[in-house]
């Protein structure tokens, strides 16, 4: 995804309170709701920290951290109510 749209999704949804859900490499699924969202716009990368929910290793190590590029990032989704979708749709056309 391009650093651009990414910026403007990300813009809208802060000034509105609203979270953002994105699939990247088309299988992970990740929500700003539960995952803290790191970004990193100067080398184009997102930072995400979550629970650990496999249960093998989850006492030991509780915390997951990925990575990957804006590039793997295949979409991204507004999670928000009907009263804000006009003013993100407006922040982001």
């Amino acid at each position: 995804m391009m650093l651009q749209n990414i910026q403007t999704i990300r813009n809208a949804v802060s000034q509105e309170n609203q979270s953002i859900a994105l699939v990247a490499d088309n299988d992970k699924i990740y929500s700003s709701a539960r995952d803290i969202f790191i970004w990193d716009d100067e080398n184009s990368l997102l930072n995400i920290l979550r629970l650990n929910t496999d249960f093998r290793n989850q006492c030991d190590k509780p915390i997951i951290f990925e990575t990957f590029g804006y590039e793997n990032i295949s979409y991204m989704r507004i999670n928000s109510t009907k009263s804000n979708i006009d003013d993100i749709l407006e922040l982001i056309s």
